[in-house]
């Protein structure tokens, strides 16, 4: 169980949003606590505990909340909307809860196909505009407030798009990069000094030979997608990143096995994971 706990927490597929989901948890908190002191509403603070219970468990569950994004890849676009309605109760712009749906988008940036991404960050857009036009909040002609930061706040879900899909590569390869660095360290054997041994010199025994470094946990399963019968493209738009990403996994895990061929590189993780 605890095997499983770090793997989860090391798993460079599940850092983006587990940071998309920590932005939500703490934007939630500040909203509610804004709330709270400025304009204490019974609507807009349970509707607050509410976001900031549902970004908190979806934080502590982040693989679940993969696993249902993949089933469901129009829950985001949806959950982002139906939020957005709610953000009315609290007066549009400058609510607090008008906030809260609009994180979904980076939810959708960092664990979906771009395409999914994008059309939940309009979604999201249309219905925060809808919101200010419906409380006569937010910048003109939507609303007529006249706030001077309300425009950034309308645009914002349409920002969280670019910002989202280039923050999950950049996550995501730190994280593999971080994983080859371990895996190099981890699999170098430390000199030993034979100098100071006592007495006679004698013939050094033959040296094992060293055991290949593990596959990193992204080379992993782009293997186990290759033994399932896709190809790199098909992996890359599985996983969300680009052909020439796959493509580099494949390399590594080639060299870490000694593997020439791809059939070559799937029988020889097979028989790893079987020995």
């Amino acid at each position: 169980m605890g095997r499983t706990v770090r793997s989860d927490l090391a798993d460079p597929r599940l850092l983006p949003l587990r940071v998309a989901l920590l932005v939500g948890v703490a934007d939630a908190a500040v909203a509610l606590a804004t709330a709270g002191l400025s304009r204490p509403h019974v609507a807009s603070l349970v509707v607050g505990v509410l976001w900031l219970a549902a970004w908190t468990v979806g934080g502590l569950r982040a693989p679940a909340v993969a696993a249902l994004l993949r089933r469901r890849p129009w829950a985001a676009a949806a959950l982002g909307v139906a939020g957005m309605g709610l953000a009315a109760l609290d007066g549009g712009y400058p609510g607090n809860l008008a906030t809260q749906p609009q994180w979904l988008v980076l939810v959708a940036a960092a664990a979906l196909p771009w395409r999914v991404a994008v059309v939940t960050g309009i979604a999201v857009w249309t219905a925060k505009c809808g919101t200010f036009w419906l409380t006569d909040s937010g910048p003109a002609p939507i609303g007529h407030a006249g706030h001077p930061e309300a425009r950034s706040a309308a645009l914002l879900p349409l920002l969280l798009i670019p910002t989202g899909l280039v923050g999950r590569a950049a996550v995501r390869r730190l994280a593999e990069i971080a994983a080859e660095a371990r895996a190099g360290v981890g699999g170098r054997a430390s000199p030993l000094a034979a100098a100071t041994a006592s007495g006679p010199p004698r013939p050094a025994p033959a040296a094992a030979p060293e055991p290949p470094p593990p596959l990193t946990p992204a080379q992993r399963e782009v293997v186990a997608l290759l033994a399932a019968g896709r190809v790199p493209k098909e992996i890359a738009a599985e996983r969300g990143t680009s052909l020439q990403t796959v493509r580099t996994q494949i390399k590594l895990a080639k060299r870490r096995t000694g593997a020439r061929t791809l059939d070559e590189l799937v029988r020889v993780a097979v028989e790893r994971r079987d020995g």
